[in-house]
């Protein structure tokens, strides 16, 4: 289910919400599993929306979920990481490097600019 920017339910919560709620993504999340790991258009998954609204715990959850997602690239070649610079999310920003180490540098595993 998905709309003509292939945005997914949860991309469109994310989206167009400012005040996106937890407990909303989360009952997204349960109907679509699979919508964490969905990209639309422009290669944003839903996490890159949650970070332009500097929701923190939607991200968490987000990121907790599918945490490969910290690796993807936008089609303009940004990473989550990236993608809160540009929005100005300095306390996502923080975030997501703690969480990158966390999960990749700290398990050996390089996260190259070269990923796609």
């Amino acid at each position: 289910m998905r709309d003509r920017d292939s945005r997914s339910p949860l991309h469109s919560h994310l989206c167009e919400s400012s005040l996106s709620s937890l407990d909303v993504v989360k009952l997204l999340v349960k109907a679509y599993p699979d919508a964490v790991r969905v990209c639309n258009n422009y290669k944003w998954f839903p996490l890159y929306y949650a970070e332009k609204n500097e929701n923190l715990d939607i991200a968490q959850y987000l990121i907790d979920l599918y945490p490969d997602s910290l690796l993807m690239r936008t089609k303009d070649g940004e990473i989550p990481i990236d993608v809160a610079v540009s929005f100005g999310q300095s306390q996502l920003c923080y975030k997501l490097r703690e969480e990158e180490e966390t999960r990749f540098i700290n398990n050996h595993i390089c996260i190259s600019p070269f990923t796609e």
